[in-house]
Order: C-alpha cells, then sequence, then structure tokens
C-alpha cells in the first residue's frame, strides 16, 4: 500500500473530508486529492503534521506494504469501542433522567408543590432525557455507517433500517392519531422515546445474529 492509498484510508478512518485535511495542513483541496491518487506525494514538512492528524507513526505512513497492518484494524476497533462506550453513557444518563422525573412528581406531591409546577419540571426532564437519547442514537447511526462502510458489511444495516423505517411509519401514524383523538400531546410524545427503544432493540437482535 503506498502513502496515497494510506492518506485515503487514514482520512476516511479519523472521518475527516478532503477540506478538513487542507485546512488543517494549509493546502488546497486539489493538492490533497492529488496525494491520495498519487499524482504527487507531500512535501517532507507535511509529513509529521498529517501523522499527527491521523495519530499514526510516520513509520506507519511511509513504510509501503500490500497488507492491512495490525494497527489499522486497532484504530477501526478502537473507534468503534469508542462510539459504543458514548452512546452507552448518552442511554445511562436518560434512563436517569426519566426516573429523576418520576420521583420529582412522587416528591413534588409529598411536598405540595402546585400541579401546574410540578407538571412542567416533570415534562422538562423528560424532555432533555428525550433529546439527549435521540440526538446520541442519530450520532451513534452515523458513526456505526461509517464503521460498517470500512467493514464492508452493510446487509444487516440494510434491513435494520428498512425495519426501523416501517415501524416509525406506523409509530408515526399512532401518534398522530392518539393525538388529535385525545388531544394530549403532552404525553402521546412517549411514543417516540417507546420507537427509540425498539429501534435499538431490533439493531441489537440482529447483530447478535450475525
Amino acid at each position: 500500500m503506498n502513502i496515497g492509498d494510506k492518506i485515503l484510508k487514514y482520512r476516511k478512518l479519523k472521518g475527516y473530508s478532503q477540506e478538513d485535511i487542507a485546512n488543517s495542513l494549509n493546502v488546497s483541496r486539489q493538492t490533497v486529492s492529488k496525494w491520495e491518487t498519487n499524482q504527487s506525494t507531500p512535501d517532507f514538512n507535511k509529513i509529521i503534521p498529517l501523522c499527527k492528524l491521523f495519530e499514526i507513526s510516520a513509520d506507519e505512513l511511509l513504510d509501503e506494504c500490500n497488507v492491512e497492518t495490525k494497527s489499522d484494524n486497532n484504530i477501526i476497533n478502537d473507534d468503534n469501542d469508542d462510539r459504543k462506550r458514548k452512546f452507552a453513557i448518552s442511554v445511562c444518563i436518560s434512563i436517569f433522567l426519566y426516573f429523576l422525573a418520576v420521583m420529582w412528581i412522587i416528591l413534588g406531591e409529598d411536598l405540595g408543590v402546585s400541579d401546574n409546577l410540578n407538571v412542567s419540571v416533570f415534562l422538562g426532564i423528560c424532555g432533555v432525557a428525550t433529546i439527549i437519547l435521540i440526538y446520541n442514537g442519530m450520532v451513534n447511526s452515523k458513526q456505526k455507517e461509517k464503521y460498517e462502510e470500512l467493514k464492508e458489511d452493510k446487509k444487516v444495516n440494510k434491513k435494520v433500517k428498512m425495519i426501523n423505517d416501517i415501524i416509525s411509519m406506523i409509530i408515526l401514524i399512532i401518534y398522530l392519531i392518539v393525538s388529535f383523538s385525545t388531544m394530549a400531546w403532552h404525553i402521546t410524545w412517549i411514543l417516540w422515546v417507546v420507537y427509540a427503544c425498539i429501534a435499538e432493540i431490533v439493531k441489537a437482535i440482529f447483530e447478535m445474529g450475525e
């Protein structure tokens, strides 16, 4: 594997665009493109900044080889482990906030807090928890897609996406019907929390079956 192929590979592993690399090294995007297509090679003073950007040694970048090195697999696995860890933390935080919201309702009644304030705080805490869950779910999904592209394994991901798209459509229909018929908009949004949980269960089932 020559230096151009390695620059392309490490750039994709880190999720950078050619524009990102160009801005970091004060070169044009066309220059980065020429490096990756082996039309030219980086100047010596760009080698070290490239290595720092990719978090690799100069030997890993400059040493030509025809097989994927062990460190390449470590980078992929480390990135994937970091993605899973961050998502797990966000799920734990969201669950904690949901429990906190329930506890507030219980304690608020015992302490004689007004109903309006009690419900407002409850909905506020649940809203923050839901935003955290959905946002990190979207980030996790994008990062996982990059990981799966690098592993060249999209078959399961496509099935999961198709199933989750169907589920989301069903949830949307139920949400609209129930919301308009009961006008309980302050409660029916919980259906989207249910959808997020179902989506994660579907992904887990397919991943276990790989």
